[in-house]
């Protein structure tokens, strides 16, 4: 469940950010479910901050993890967190073998022989940590290029 909380933190304020953008623009706030088409969430955001807002991108690397925490999400929300149902089940595959810090990032799923059962994700503590991690880096990178665009003048004092 803590996974599904921080996701929705996640898009919540990104959802809000975007439509605040998109106000200042004079634009349509809900431009991110017109972009969708197929893509995760992750992905559409990407793709907004990249061709719409015309912001300075995140790294590679960081979308990427972006988009397999929104694969996680949605195997837990729509799949059980049954990962072999899941559409997306070979990105969560490879999440499951990263380390983050030295350690495996805290998810796993049950085998036999190698072969993934079919019962729901295991999530340990390090995977919420892990969690925390990407969304503080990707606020933080978020706060910098908003700052970068919108730059306040500076007071002056006489």
């Amino acid at each position: 469940m803590e996974v599904l909380y921080l996701y929705s933190i996640f898009e919540s304020y990104v959802r809000r950010h975007v439509a605040e953008i998109q106000q200042t623009k004079g634009k349509e706030p809900d431009i991110l479910d017109k972009i969708k088409k197929n893509r995760s969430f992750a992905r559409v955001v990407e793709l907004y901050f990249a061709e719409h807002a015309k912001w300075p991108s995140l790294k590679s690397q960081r979308w990427d993890e972006l988009d397999e925490l929104t694969c996680v999400r949605n195997c837990i929300a729509h799949s059980g967190g049954v990962v072999l149902k899941s559409k997306q089940n070979q990105k969560i595959y490879n999440l499951e073998r990263r380390l983050w810090k030295g350690q495996p990032v805290g998810l796993s799923i049950l085998r036999i022989n190698g072969n993934d059962i079919g019962e729901p994700i295991i999530i340990d503590p390090p995977f919420l940590e892990y969690c925390l991690d990407l969304l503080e880096a990707f606020f933080r990178d978020l706060a910098e290029a908003s700052n970068g665009k919108y730059n306040a003048p500076k007071a002056v004092i006489n």
